[in-house]
């Protein structure tokens, strides 16, 4: 008898939910190669990808990508992966999002990219990580302008 790979405690956690919180990437793929749903999105739209990105575990990050979870994602208040690695002061994540595709542009219902997420911490809570992840972020803005250099939505309208 083995245990039930989906199982819920009462905060309606899973297993797969212990190995993000672990940052146990063995456990991860342990958990899936059984059966596991890696496809669960908790009551506030946040999918293992996000829980992960915020953990600040790059190699979760990767597995969970290879599973072809949806590296912009957003959950219900249209936060990504990259704005739970940007608050957390995750860079290595944000290096790992950039090569999946992750679009730093993208803006959360309250309209933050990952960017103004980092920009909007202050003392006590801004650690020199935050500094760190708001220096990559302003580069990758800086590098990924188009004709149009302001972040956000680019406009559809032809000429």
């Amino acid at each position: 008898h083995g245990a039930e790979v989906d199982a819920q405690d009462a905060f309606r956690r899973r297993p797969i939910n212990m190995s993000i919180m672990g940052s146990s990437n063995e456990s991860l793929q342990a958990l899936v190669k059984a059966g596991a749903d890696y496809n669960f999105v908790d009551a506030h739209g946040n999918n293992f990808l996000h829980l992960a990105a915020g953990g600040g575990s790059p190699a979760l990050v990767v597995t969970l990508l290879e599973l072809k979870l949806g590296v912009n994602s957003v959950n219900s208040n249209k936060f990504t992966a990259a704005h739970f690695a940007a608050q957390n002061g995750h860079k290595e994540v944000l290096v790992v999002l950039d090569k999946w595709g992750g679009d730093f542009n993208l803006r959360s219902a309250s309209k933050l990219t990952p960017l103004d997420m980092v920009r909007v911490i202050h003392d006590p809570f801004r650690l020199s990580r935050h500094d760190e992840v708001q220096v990559y972020l302003e580069k990758w803005h800086v590098d990924h302008q188009s004709d149009d250099a302001s972040p956000g939505p680019k406009s559809t309208a032809k000429p």
